[in-house]
């Protein structure tokens, strides 16, 4: 039952990427190092290797950005389905995150 939900909830996602006509757009890394945002990048230890790559390349970018800005990266024990599969865990470190960038969160 549970992975059928799984299935059903992505069921949206599959028809989008099914029905465009580039589901995959490219991501020049220059426009990735453009950002002016603070960045938290939440990875899963057991993605696939294709993820794991493009993973390393974002932050890659992120890291080189000039000037620098905030950016952080977890690898947590998880799959590509990080929110799904660790949600107390990405939830506090992105609670963690916002604070450390002068957020206040209530509770």
């Amino acid at each position: 039952e549970r992975l059928r939900r799984r299935v059903l909830d992505d069921a949206r996602d599959w028809e989008a990427q099914m029905l465009s006509r580039d589901p995959f757009p490219p991501l020049p890394l220059a426009e990735v190092r453009a950002l002016p945002q603070p960045v938290l990048m939440l990875s899963g230890a057991r993605t696939l290797p294709m993820h794991a790559a493009i993973d390393a390349a974002l932050e890659r970018a992120l890291r080189s950005r000039t000037p620098p800005r905030p950016f952080a990266r977890l690898t947590l024990d998880a799959t590509h389905d990080v929110w799904t599969d660790a949600p107390e865990e990405c939830r506090a470190a992105t609670l963690e995150f916002l604070r450390e960038g002068g957020a206040r969160i209530e509770q």
